[in-house]
C-alpha cells in the first residue's frame, strides 16, 4: 500500500508543478483522483468481497469515465472529478491520523484475510 500512495503523492505533486508551468501558455494540465471502481479486478482482488458490486462509492469504470470528461479542465491541478468520491476524501482528509492508520490496518487484514 505504502509504494502506491508514493506514487499517487508524486504524481500529484508533480501535476500541481506543472500546471502553474504551464499556465502561462495556457496549458492545463490536472491530476484526477479516482477511488474505487467496480471491475472484474476488483471482484477478483482480496478486498473484493468487502465490496457488493457497483453502488455509490464503487461505480462502474464507465461512471468515473464520464465523471473525468465532464470535470477536465475545471478546478485546480488536483481534482477528485466522480462526486461521491470528492465527499468521501473530503471526509477522509479531515480524519486524524491514528484513525487512517486504524483503517490501513483493517484493509491490510482483508487483503491478508482473502490472498
Amino acid at each position: 500500500m505504502s509504494p502506491y500512495a508514493v506514487e499517487k503523492a508524486k504524481l500529484n505533486a508533480l501535476s500541481e508543478v506543472v500546471a502553474i508551468e504551464m499556465k502561462p501558455f495556457n496549458i492545463t494540465v490536472q491530476s484526477m483522483m479516482i477511488g474505487a471502481m467496480w471491475s472484474p479486478g476488483l471482484a477478483n482482488s482480496p478486498l473484493g468481497p468487502a465490496f457488493n458490486g457497483s453502488g455509490l462509492f464503487t461505480p462502474t469504470p464507465e461512471a468515473v469515465g464520464r465523471a473525468m470528461v465532464n470535470n477536465f479542465g475545471y478546478g485546480e491541478a488536483v481534482i477528485v472529478p466522480y462526486f461521491p468520491h470528492a465527499v468521501q476524501y473530503f471526509f477522509v482528509t479531515k480524519l486524524p491520523k491514528f484513525v487512517l492508520s486504524i483503517i490501513s490496518k483493517r484493509l491490510k487484514d482483508v487483503w491478508d484475510k482473502n490472498k
